[in-house]
């Protein structure tokens, strides 16, 4: 007979031999929702259970964000502003106007004048999808065309600089908090 279990016989001779049970064979153990390790061992599911045990044990994971997404504004807006970048950069390679972004024999993109900038600021905006919204185009484009955004503001006609102001106004309510009246 093999024992399952040693114990100091003194410690149990109160309660007599009977109470340390001996299991010789695996037919004998009868479907009590224990497991056999095999001849005649059983795991006790209430006292050799693993609760609160992780099988997988690994080293912490740090995330780093790459050094190119490091910004002010948020990582959705930042993939928002990318995906705009690359649409309005489509649209413009596939246009007349992608002229207006080629190098010249030093490397360097030639400046838009006034006009450029409005004839390219019309073809997007009219081009773009409608989920943008004017204040990211303006800034997109003045990011792409590398020119300051106050200037590209100044090139603008009328008309987009008040589209502007309006949709700004949405946002933040600048015009009343100014007690500005007349924009032109």
């Amino acid at each position: 007979m093999e024992k399952l279990f040693e114990f100091d016989s003194e410690e149990f001779d109160d309660y007599g031999s009977d109470s340390i049970n001996y299991i010789e064979d695996e037919t004998d153990v009868e479907d009590s929702g224990e497991e056999t390790l095999g001849e005649g061992k059983k795991i006790d599911k209430i006292f050799d259970n693993n609760f609160g045990q992780t099988e997988y044990e690994s080293t912490t994971i740090s995330f780093n964000v790459h050094p190119s997404y490091h910004t002010y504004s948020s990582h959705d807006d930042e993939m928002d502003n990318r995906l705009l970048y690359e649409e309005i950069d489509a649209l413009i390679m596939n246009s007349e106007y992608a002229q207006f972004n080629a190098l010249d024999e030093y490397n360097k993109v030639k400046k838009l004048s006034k006009l450029q900038i409005n004839k390219v600021y019309t073809f997007v905006i009219v081009n773009i999808n409608t989920t943008h919204r004017k204040m990211d185009v303006f800034s997109i484009l003045s990011d792409y065309f590398d020119i300051y955004p106050y200037k590209f503001y100044s090139s603008l006609s009328n008309k987009y600089k008040n589209e502007l102001i309006m949709e700004l106004d949405k946002s933040t309510n600048i015009l009343e908090k100014r007690k500005i009246r007349k924009l032109f």
